[in-house]
């Protein structure tokens, strides 16, 4: 009998392989001891590097954004975080996270809806937050960054962003994007977005974009622009031109109250010396990554 609701049984020998077969061919991660997919987000290097500058993620409360299959979760809680909230609003991506969380046995709560929702009612407050591949599916990138602002003091990023020049001969970024910026104020600042179009994407089983038609792209400068503007202080990881699917960036940003550069250098020399043969881009990213919990003055 097919079209009932016995086609939902099975009668086949239980295994966690068996349940990750529900979604079969729609899966992007290399899952441990399962294979699964390709993409190596269960040991992403991009997770590693935020992981060392933050100051490790151990004892510390996350807010995951967007965890789609669960890797970057999984990270998180090895890395000893005290609490891993990962909220998801693409129904299929929630049902995987849970199967891969069954599987490997980790420690986090999965919650599903929209995570702007949750933002929005600024009533909960984290050591910190991870937004990795979130941002360029928003159709308000500015308010997202405001919102995870006021969620918690360090935020990690990783997102496309639009470049006119690698615009001009992207295939991806000519096929989706829209040339005409849009020019909006933040604080004061001006900041530079552009559309992009999910077309025909949105109708691929494996799409896991946003929960509308279109996002808009940030540029780079108006990011930093937005991010400066929040009291933050960004050090940037990675900033790929050549991703084929538009440039990309890689970074860490935040709040270091009464930091002030010059004092810092001047009261610790060997840190001086260490930006100035280019082991540190900034006496600040020291601060950010050792500085602190070293207990040195900042001020």
């Amino acid at each position: 009998m097919k079209g009932t609701e016995l086609d939902l049984y099975t009668t086949q020998e239980p295994s966690h392989s068996l349940a990750f077969d529900l979604f079969s061919d729609t899966w992007f991660s290399n899952v441990p001891n399962y294979g699964l997919g390709t993409a190596p987000h269960f040991e992403d290097g991009r997770i590693q590097w935020l992981e060392r500058t933050c100051g490790g993620f151990a004892g510390k409360s996350v807010l995951e954004l967007g965890p789609m299959e669960g890797g970057h979760t999984y990270m998180l809680s090895q890395g000893g975080a005290s609490h891993v909230l990962a909220v998801e609003a693409n129904s299929k991506a929630f049902l995987k996270c849970l199967l891969v969380q069954n599987a490997l046995k980790f420690n986090a709560e999965f919650m599903y809806g929209d995570f702007r929702q949750l933002l929005h009612k600024r009533d909960q407050r984290f050591d910190l937050i991870l937004a990795s591949g979130v941002l360029y599916h928003m159709t308000d990138p500015v308010s997202l960054l405001e919102d995870m602002a006021h969620a918690s003091d360090s935020v990690c990023i990783w997102t496309h962003y639009y470049d006119a020049d690698v615009a001009r001969t992207n295939v991806n970024m000519q096929r989706h994007g829209e040339a005409e910026p849009t020019i909006s104020e933040f604080r004061g600042r001006p900041v530079t977005t552009h559309r992009m179009n999910y077309l025909g994407a949105i109708e691929n089983r494996k799409f896991i974009g946003g929960t509308a038609p279109h996002s808009y792209w940030i540029t780079k400068e108006s990011l930093m622009t937005v991010l400066d503007a929040l009291g933050m202080t960004v050090l940037v990881g990675l900033d790929d031109q050549n991703h084929p699917a538009g440039p990309s960036i890689l970074l860490y940003a935040t709040r270091i109250p009464n930091f002030n550069e010059a004092v810092y250098l001047k009261q610790h020399p060997d840190v001086a010396q260490a930006v100035a043969t280019g082991h540190f881009a900034s006496g600040a990213e020291h601060y950010i990554r050792f500085g602190r919990a070293e207990g040195r003055v900042s001020e």
